[in-house]
């Protein structure tokens, strides 16, 4: 599902956070080349398609954009991909002007926008957003994605590069507003921040090798000890098995649905409730849905999340729609 504000505002209370990740626009276009199959598209038969198409990007608009009459869309998945999921229009592409202002509006929309190629640190300023707990935002750090081909590797010459920033000229101004606005947010939380990320690195690499390692004796959990940014937690088979069950997300979840997990709850903070609290009893469905999330955003070049509660609302939607087609 596309970003739509409209729709979210209407199905969502208004105190929502919105969170959504980005990726590095060259990384995300050798990702889609290979996942869309873009080259049969474009009809590149080369052994490097990125470096055959980066030398004239225009050269394929025709072949690139894809219309689809159901919805009255029109896709590019070599342009802009990133813009287009977060609603800005294909036909928009050249209008700067337009795109400048669209981006405007998500700034102001989103609670956070993630960036994969800074993930740890992402992870950990969303978890002081949120008022989260830090084995709320762990993920499995072991790759999940072995898939290799021939171009995964390559890196564009300084007139590719050009070529390619002129054609994704939304996407990257989208990239660099929230690269830049995700290190402000980062500066304003001070140097504690950066003895946090430490200290979530190294709780994620230890529980990734606690739930990967070869076991020839009884399999005994260990604890995490309670830090200043974290209460004590205890890591066994059944904790490794719900961290590895969130990777194998189906497709059609993972890049077009927007996921709901907890969070928000400012009339328990009213009534002096602490976040902490309010989180502790709706600890286990957060716990699942963001590593859902997170697992999401390693895999997966783009995820957008209305965080609030229900998988209801989804449930709920879907419902609508068999009783419509009924």
């Amino acid at each position: 599902m596309r970003y739509n504000k409209t729709w979210l505002r209407y199905k969502f209370p208004k105190e929502t956070a919105y969170i959504t990740v980005l990726r590095e626009p060259f990384s995300h276009l050798k990702s889609c080349m290979r996942f869309y199959s873009l080259p049969k598209l474009l009809n590149i038969t080369s052994t490097n398609p990125i470096k055959t198409f980066l030398q004239d990007p225009w050269k394929y608009k025709s072949l690139s954009e894809a219309y689809f009459s159901y919805c009255n869309l029109t896709w590019d998945g070599t342009r802009n991909h990133m813009a287009f999921d977060l609603g800005y229009p294909t036909e928009g592409a050249d209008d700067m002007a337009a795109a400048k202002r669209y981006i405007k509006e998500l700034e102001y929309d989103f609670t956070l926008v993630l960036l994969l190629e800074h993930l740890d640190e992402s992870l950990v300023l969303l978890r002081r957003l949120m008022c989260w707990e830090m084995q709320d935002v762990v993920y499995d750090s072991k790759p999940s994605n072995y898939r290799n081909y021939v171009y995964k590797s390559y890196a564009p010459t300084t007139d590719e590069l050009a070529n390619l920033r002129k054609w994704k000229a939304v996407d990257y101004l989208l990239y660099d507003t929230f690269n830049r606005s995700l290190w402000r947010k980062i500066a304003a939380q001070g140097q504690d921040f950066f003895r946090e990320l430490s200290h979530f690195k190294e709780l994620k690499k230890n529980i990734s090798l606690y739930c990967h390692r070869e076991r020839k004796g009884p399999n005994l959990p260990f604890t995490m000890e309670a830090s200043k940014w974290s209460r004590q937690f205890v890591v066994d088979a059944n904790y490794c098995r719900a961290l590895k069950k969130s990777a194998p997300i189906p497709l059609g979840w993972r890049s077009r649905c927007a996921l709901t997990a907890t969070s928000f709850w400012p009339e328990r903070r009213k009534r002096g409730e602490s976040a902490v609290g309010a989180q502790r009893e709706r600890g286990e469905s957060a716990m699942l849905a963001m590593r859902a999330v997170t697992s999401a955003m390693v895999l997966n070049m783009f995820k957008t999340v209305a965080v609030r509660a229900p998988r209801m609302a989804i449930k709920n939607e879907r419902l609508e729609s068999a009783q419509r087609a009924g």
